[in-house]
Order: C-alpha cells, then sequence, then structure tokens
C-alpha cells in the first residue's frame, strides 16, 4: 500500500473521531471542566500564596495526567456504543486505527493544553524561568500521554468498568512520564537551573517513543481479540 493511501486514511479515522467530537463534545467537555475547576479550586485554597517550583510542577502534572484520564477513553468507547468497530476492522489495517486514534487523542490534548497550561500560569501567578524547557516538557509529554492513553483505551473498550478500569491500567503506565514531566517543569520554573532540562526531556521523548511504537506492534492483537 502506498504511503499517501495510507496517509489518507488514518487521517480519515481521525478525522471521523473529531467530528463525533464536535457533534458531542463529550470528552472536551469532561477533560476541561475537571481541569479548570480543579485549577480554580487550588488557586483559591492557595489564598494568595505563591507555591514553589515543586509544588506547581508537580500540580500541573498531576491535573495533565488525571484530566487526559477523564478524556481520553472516549476514543474507542464510542466506537463500541455505536457498533462502529466492526466496520472499522474492515476497512482499516489496525496501524490505521492506532495511529489515527493517536493523532485524533493528541490533537484533543493539545486543544486542552492551549486552556490549561495559560489558566495555570495565570491563576497561580507562575513566573517561567527557562519557557523554552517547560513548553518542550509540555509537548513531549502530550506524546506520551497520547500513545498510552490509545493503547490503555483500546484495551478496556468493551469492559464495564471502563472509568475505573482505565485509570488502573493507565496510571502505572504514565508513571515514568509523570516523574520526568515532573522534573523538567521544575527544573524550569527555578532560577539558577540550566536553560534546558536534558537528561528529563530526553527520558519524555524516549518514553513516547518506546510506548508509541510498542503500543503500534501490540494493538493488532488488542484490536482483533
Amino acid at each position: 500500500m502506498r504511503f499517501a493511501s495510507w496517509l489518507s486514511r488514518t487521517a480519515a479515522i481521525a478525522a471521523k473521531d473529531a467530528r463525533a467530537e464536535l457533534r458531542t463534545r463529550h470528552a472536551l467537555n469532561a477533560v476541561l471542566l475537571f481541569a479548570l475547576s480543579s485549577l480554580v479550586a487550588v488557586s483559591m485554597s492557595l489564598a494568595g500564596a505563591r507555591p514553589g517550583p515543586e509544588i506547581l510542577a508537580s500540580l500541573l502534572w498531576i491535573l495533565m495526567v488525571f484530566a487526559a484520564l477523564a478524556g481520553l477513553p472516549r476514543s474507542f468507547v464510542h466506537e463500541e456504543e455505536r457498533q462502529t468497530a466492526a466496520w472499522l476492522k474492515l476497512s482499516a489495517t489496525p496501524a490505521m486505527v492506532y495511529c489515527g486514534k493517536f493523532a485524533f487523542n493528541l490533537v484533543l490534548l493539545v486543544l486542552v493544553q492551549l486552556v490549561i497550561v495559560p489558566a495555570f500560569l495565570v491563576l497561580l501567578r507562575v513566573t517561567l524561568v527557562h519557557p523554552a524547557s517547560f513548553f518542550l516538557a509540555i509537548a513531549l509529554g502530550s506524546l506520551g500521554l497520547a500513545a498510552a492513553g490509545t493503547l490503555v483505551a483500546a484495551i478496556v473498550a468493551r469492559t464495564r468498568n471502563r472509568g475505573s478500569l482505565f485509570a488502573a491500567l493507565a496510571f502505572p503506565l504514565l508513571l515514568p512520564l509523570l516523574v520526568a514531566g515532573t522534573i523538567a517543569t521544575r527544573e524550569s520554573l527555578t532560577p539558577g537551573t540550566a536553560p534546558m532540562a536534558w537528561g528529563e526531556l530526553r527520558v519524555l521523548l524516549s518514553y513516547a517513543v518506546v510506548v508509541f511504537t510498542g503500543g503500534l506492534l501490540l494493538f493488532e492483537f488488542v484490536w482483533n481479540d
């Protein structure tokens, strides 16, 4: 199969999910409501206090991870709810489905970050010491979140307790990303540190590559089971 044809069919799967999300906004509304309400609650509880870089970095990444846990399961759940999974299996290869779902989840996370991150910076009065390192950590973390979330969403899509099972399976898988992202973000908020937290950024990039590749290899068994 030509790469252009493969890419167009993969993009069609992502576009189908995007149209479905625009009609219902289930995932986007769930993620934004959780993230913004959590941010406002944290901001009010601080009562004007200025947390240190360690606390700020931890808050941001916990917020990002749990926001992802609230929204990413929808990428496969709606296929089961509408009984379109069988049609998708006949019309596309597992690799196309995985990459299309990954692309949709990544776009969803980017849209959410465009709201969460500015709100985080404003409400908590965060000063960016190394902006490039900060935003690069967010970008690489989003890649890892999308890759892990896509695979776990496929695993739990046909189970009854999808929400709780998704969180139970995804959180241990996301723990290395959470730790590396928190450290990289802390360094970007701390004066006197290196402009780039290269060690942690490499961990985030490696995590995204390994999880995406592993998901691509395992997805066929999950999808056709």
